[in-house]
């Protein structure tokens, strides 16, 4: 008696894992941009609080600004990145004697921007008492087909929305 699986039967497993592959599959990669989504957000919210936070413990003018390359602050979005440092002169940018504090490198998102790009705000101070004066802004982090809004208050409180929502109260 032969033991063993016959052609049919194989073919049949085969053609059973590829139907639950493709179910799967498009369900898996939406969760996952979901979550690279939900990273990106976290991280700009994570950085505007430890911004604030070592304003409040240094008594300094901390700025946070938009970066590609980690050394100097720009005007290409926070989709490519950012930077925190002691704001010496409380110019908003990184110069001189200002100190960097961390850096973050572009999160591959494709936006991280408000509906009107061109009023986003590239950079926010917080002052030694940590309030960012006039830091109202919406960004929305976006992938192909996931976003989630991130709401700075105007103080420079950053905070992410649940999913779903698009406009900050």
């Amino acid at each position: 008696m032969a033991r063993g699986f016959s052609l049919v039967e194989s073919l049949v497993v085969v053609a059973v894992i590829g139907l639950m592959l493709a179910l799967a599959v498009p369900n898996l990669q939406r969760l996952l941009a979901s979550r690279h989504v939900l990273a990106a957000a976290q991280a700009f919210v994570r950085d505007m609080a430890w911004a604030r936070s070592e304003a409040l413990k240094r008594s300094m003018r901390i700025g946070i600004c938009t970066s590609v390359n980690g050394l100097v602050c720009g005007n290409q979005g926070w989709a490519s990145g950012w930077i925190v440092f002691v704001d010496e002169n409380g110019n908003g940018v990184l110069d001189g004697s200002d100190e960097l504090l961390r850096v973050q490198a572009a999160l591959g998102v494709a936006s991280m921007a408000s509906s009107n790009p061109v009023n986003d705000h590239l950079q926010f101070v917080f002052q030694s008492q940590g309030v960012a004066r006039s830091a109202a802004q919406s960004l929305m982090v976006t992938t192909s087909d996931q976003q989630r809004l991130v709401c700075v208050s105007m103080q420079g409180r950053a905070a992410l929305r649940p999913a779903g929502d698009l406009q900050c109260n």
